[in-house]
């Protein structure tokens, strides 16, 4: 059987950008595992708007899948990270209205998964959609592509300044934009013209459009439920993330890694503004047929407080859970500390969460075994608590 697997960036995403991918060993990982199964597929990075609103980055979406011409396979499956899951239930909703010339695919689909998705909205978009908030975005952002990216030493150093900054918030959010400029034409100094280039285009990109950020407020996420129903024929899984808390207990047990200091206090400030749920709108209770796995997970029941740098983890589930995963937010997209034997892996911001190798690859045999309706060998993994899987 030929299947094609469309993976949607999420929130500040990107299929390609300074020569990094979105999804770091994704695609290979899904391939891999279909072929073990004997199955063929076909995988595609959607190109995608960073903080565009979630009807335009469906938009997006919708033409990907029609240049795919989806004729050609026997089932497609969407998986989509962090708001790339809310694009990928917005475009199988029955009924939806994406604009005259788009195309409908809700009969097309066979899965949607969700990895780290806030189906209810995270109280970070809100610090974000502020002035104060545009800046540690844009940080954020150059920080992420100049440490993934593996450039050269000025940037690193730039970098390095510039995490320092981001650790003490109140210095940083009076950053003026003379000073950003400076900024970034020194992080982007070991850049090719070229990708250089591409950076500040997705820069202005972000400028240009920040729609999502003001609809991922738990306030708007409660609207978007309402509206977004399930197709009735789609299979939904989701997988949920998040890290271990900040405070001394992380720094205890990384002592001997000096590197994990270097951006250790940005992820506890982003950890804090992920934190909490609104009166008026809360987050459900996780299941209670998971509460064995997350105590597996985390050492205890997931509440308010807890998250993954970007999405509170009870904000995560919809449709069935598939798995509860002991990681930050881009560690599920291959950007975590250490990799395969041979193969160098650049950690997005450290977080304690320790992800690695097997982990990553247990999580994609999971996610192929369910697109496939099959069981698949794993490396044994303490981090991806996968659950009982019913039948396809």
């Amino acid at each position: 059987m030929r299947h094609a697997v469309f993976l949607v960036p999420g929130f500040f995403g990107f299929a390609r950008l300074g020569g990094i991918r979105y999804f770091r060993h994704v695609r290979q990982q899904i391939e891999a595992a279909f072929a073990l199964a004997g199955h063929e597929v076909e995988v595609f990075a959607v190109p995608t708007l960073p903080t565009a609103s979630i009807r335009r980055r469906a938009r997006t979406l919708a033409e990907a899948l029609a240049e795919a011409r989806l004729e050609r396979f026997e089932r497609v499956h969407v998986l989509g990270h962090s708001t790339g899951g809310l694009d990928a239930r917005l475009l199988v909703t029955p009924g939806v209205a994406l604009g005259r010339d788009v195309g409908r695919f809700e009969d097309a689909v066979h899965t949607i998964v969700t990895i780290s998705t806030p189906h209810r909205g995270t109280p970070i978009a809100a610090f974000f959609a502020q002035v104060a908030g545009k800046h540690l975005l844009w940080a954020l952002t150059l920080v992420l592509i100049v440490g993934l990216g593996g450039v050269g030493g000025t940037s690193l150093a730039w970098a390095g300044r510039l995490l320092g900054w981001l650790a003490r918030l109140d210095d940083f959010l009076g950053l003026d934009d003379t000073v950003a400029d400076y900024v970034t034409d020194k992080l982007l100094a070991d850049f090719t013209p070229e990708r250089r280039a591409e950076v500040r285009e997705f820069l202005e990109e972000i400028e240009r459009d920040r729609g999502s950020l003001l609809q991922l407020a738990p306030e708007a996420m409660d609207i978007f439920n309402a509206a977004v129903v399930d197709h009735p024929r789609i299979r939904y899984w989701s997988y949920l993330t998040a890290a271990p808390r900040p405070g001394p207990k992380v720094v205890r047990a990384h002592l001997f890694r000096p590197t994990f200091y270097a951006s250790y206090p940005v992820f506890a400030a982003m950890h804090a503004l992920a934190r909490g749920r609104s009166e008026r709108y809360p987050f459900p209770e996780l299941p209670e047929a998971l509460v064995p796995a997350a105590v597996r997970a985390y050492g205890g029941v997931p509440d308010a407080r807890d998250n993954d740098g970007v999405v509170p983890v009870l904000s995560q589930p919809w449709g069935e859970v598939a798995g509860i995963l002991r990681a930050d937010h881009l560690d599920v997209c291959g950007h975590f500390a250490g990799g395969e034997p041979g193969r160098k892996h650049a950690d997005w911001l450290s977080s304690g969460a320790d992800f690695g190798w097997d982990d990553f690859v247990a999580l994609y045999r999971d996610v192929a075994g369910r697109m496939l309706g099959v069981e698949l060998p794993a490396p044994s993994s303490p981090r991806v608590i996968a659950s009982p899987r019913p039948p396809a």
